[in-house]
């Protein structure tokens, strides 16, 4: 029998968390915020890691309705990030 597996004598460092990496909201906090069709859209596309191809044929749109659908939420991502900022802009200058 040959083993495959090779040892660690240390192993690797754990990542640093997204949230300690982040000064934003969460990513489902934002994604919240999206309309139904939006968010499913934009989920399958970034956290499924699906092609535009295959996002269509699971909600049973043309890939031009995901793409529409992806613009759209990427401008309202985009939007409500840029509020936060400015937001977190005025409290800082308080």
């Amino acid at each position: 029998m040959t083993l495959h597996e090779i040892g660690m004598g240390v192993p690797p460092e754990r990542p640093v968390e997204a949230e300690d990496r982040s000064r934003g909201p969460a990513f489902d906090t934002l994604v919240a915020a999206l309309p139904e069709a939006q968010r499913e859209v934009v989920t399958m596309l970034k956290l499924g890691g699906l092609t535009l191809e295959e996002v269509a044929r699971a909600t049973s749109c043309t890939v031009g309705a995901v793409k529409q659908k992806a613009h759209r939420a990427y401008n309202r991502l985009r939007n409500l990030l840029q509020i936060e900022a400015e937001e977190g802009a005025k409290g800082a200058a308080q």
